[in-house]
């Protein structure tokens, strides 16, 4: 058994996933004018002299306080008298504060700083905190308290589905699909701690969750989280002790080269921060080409400066940001190193249990030059400069086209391989466009026809939805998303933030990229999908498309053919670093 598992909780499958938003008071470290990805998954780990580990795991959630509640595996009952809450604005203010920062490089006119700028949602849907207690047969209850908003429970057994079954009866919402991942767990020995509201609780009540568990060796069993993740979902990740970490195992490190770094001089806001660049793209694109298991380590290093910055503003008690600030402060009281590392991952790609140990590389430094690129630095630069498949992944399997929208500017647009739909995500905080995302069709737990979680029969929330001529609406977990046809591209619509249509984009699609398939899944599906199988790709086809300017990427996770197109397409790009970029 590894010493330390943890889980992000499951994203509530019925309400909007989005994080909810607290009005505070602003200044100094605690109040940044940089927007953090607020569909991101964030989580600290805080290793102690004594060879236990704090976890400090972000809650987001917006809904209703009765449908709020969570879970989450562990390898270990946690400390019962170290369960405790954490402020929000800690959270967010360490998030801004050690974002990585990026500057023009000395010789681009204009200069300076540039930028533009969980656990989103919360754990299986329950009926509130005032639900009746049930029997616990085959099932042991190792903690059962109220701490803070939160009504908080530990249950372990070596049966799935008297697991499945206790949840039901103690009002957690849960579906036989969600209980395949349950199994998962509880196969391997795990623990589960499951939260929900208290009667009295409200909804802006949620806050971080803290908890103490044996062991030093931080592990994230990323499985169940993906039975709801958001594609491309950020994951962050900040480790707090002696010394450095890195990941362990399957997952492994990977570097951003910056010769590949672009920005978007539209999205200057002054903070320096990643939003405005592509670095998010660049980030998930790595982890496609890495089948999932690539981390960036965007810091690493002592902690005083941090210390510094925390303690640089003197609070009275009644000051909201000086709980925030003891906070942080205890944090980093005894550790003098941390290490913030970042993925990018969409749920098809959440199939391993990353894990990190204890590392001897050097530090790497939070600020970053960007390269010289003229069209970019230009203070004249045109709209079309810049190109907008710089900026979104669109997915493993998948290829981004520069396609004009009704305005006449062009938006990233991508094509997806067969059995994969394409789903937009609306801009959130730091990412403030609305970008596009290929994502696996075998991965919806929640259909249209069968029966909720509290057994009403679920909508079709295709009815209604146009993704034109071209495309048609797939459901994926009460979404709705658009699949093209092959040769079409999914293009965002301006008027509806959520909206896509299916395109013909100037250029075409190779037809060897229709011969990719996603890998077979040993981990449980919501559905089949059966694909019709087509012509497979040749030499000359591959090559053909490696070749064609303007394709973003084709982020080679799972097949060689898909990695020959991204670098190709990346090659291509680079060569174009000393002239304007192509028209969409």
């Amino acid at each position: 058994m590894r010493a330390l598992f943890y889980s992000f909780a499951v994203l509530v499958l019925l309400t909007a996933p989005w994080m909810h938003e607290r009005a505070a008071a602003c200044g100094g470290f605690f109040c940044s004018s940089s927007p953090v990805d607020q569909s991101a998954e964030r989580i600290i780990f805080a290793v102690n002299s004594d060879g236990s580990t704090d976890m400090i795991v972000q809650i987001a959630y917006q809904g209703d306080s009765k449908d709020f509640a969570w879970l989450l595996p562990l390898a270990s009952v946690p400390d019962p008298n170290k369960l405790d809450t954490f402020p929000e604005l800690a959270m967010t203010s360490l998030d801004t504060g050690t974002e990585p920062q990026f500057t023009r490089p000395p010789n681009c006119s204009g200069g300076g700083a540039v930028a533009g700028g969980g656990i989103p949602g919360g754990g299986f849907g329950g009926t509130g905190g005032g639900a009746a207690a049930a029997p616990d047969a085959g099932v042991s209850v190792y903690i059962r308290q109220t701490v803070g908003p939160y009504d908080v429970a530990v249950i372990g057994s070596d049966d799935a589905m008297a697991t499945y079954q206790w949840l039901l009866d103690n009002g957690y919402r849960i579906t036989s699909a969600m209980n395949e991942f349950v199994k998962l767990y509880t196969d391997e020995g795990m623990k589960f701690l499951a939260l929900k509201l208290t009667d009295t609780a409200d909804v802006s009540e949620v806050q971080p969750f803290r908890l103490r568990l044996p062991g030093d060796s931080p592990n994230i069993p990323l499985r169940l989280t993906s039975i709801a993740a958001l594609p491309e979902m950020g994951i962050l990740v900040w480790i707090f002790g002696d010394q450095r970490f890195e990941p362990a195992g399957e997952a492994q490190e990977v570097e951003i080269p910056k010769e590949d770094l672009r920005w978007d001089p539209r999205r200057f806001f002054g903070s320096g921060g990643p939003s405005g660049t592509n670095w998010y793209t660049l980030v998930a694109r790595a982890a496609d080409q890495a089948q999932g298991k690539a981390w960036v380590v965007e810091q690493a290093g002592s902690t005083r400066s941090l210390t510094s910055l925390i303690s640089a503003q003197t609070l009275s008690l009644q000051d909201p940001r000086y709980e925030a600030q003891q906070a942080l402060t205890q944090l980093t009281n005894g550790r003098p190193y941390m290490t913030r590392l970042y993925t990018r991952l969409s749920p098809e790609e959440m199939t391993y249990d990353p894990r990190f140990k204890r590392s001897t590389k050097g530090d790497v430094a939070r600020s970053r030059e960007l390269p010289f690129v003229p069209e970019l630095c230009d203070q004249n630069y045109q709209n079309d400069d810049i190109s907008p498949c710089d900026f979104n992944p669109c997915g493993a399997l998948a290829l981004c086209r520069n396609v004009k929208d009704d305005n006449g500017l062009a938006v990233a647009s991508c094509a997806c391989a067969p059995g994969l739909t394409a789903r937009a995500v609306p801009a959130s905080g730091a990412v403030i466009t609305t970008t596009v995302s290929c994502i696996d069709e075998r991965l919806s737990f929640l259909n249209a026809g069968d029966k909720g979680p509290s057994g009403d029969t679920l909508p079709d929330p295709c009815v209604g939805v146009d993704c034109g001529e071209h495309g048609k609406c797939v459901n994926m977990n009460m979404t709705a998303t658009c699949e093209c046809e092959t040769g079409y591209v999914a293009r965002p619509r301006q008027q509806q933030q959520a909206a896509l249509t299916c395109v013909k984009p100037s250029i075409s699609i190779p037809n060897s990229f229709y011969g990719l398939r996603m890998p077979e899944r040993t981990l449980p599906t919501g559905r089949e999908v059966h694909v019709v199988e087509v012509d497979r790709p040749s030499s000359s086809s591959s090559s053909s498309c490696s070749s064609a300017t303007g394709v973003g990427s084709a982020g080679g996770a799972f097949a060689t053919t898909v990695l020959a197109l991204a670098l190709g397409a990346f090659r291509r790009r680079r060569k174009r670093a000393n002239t304007p970029s192509p028209r969409a």
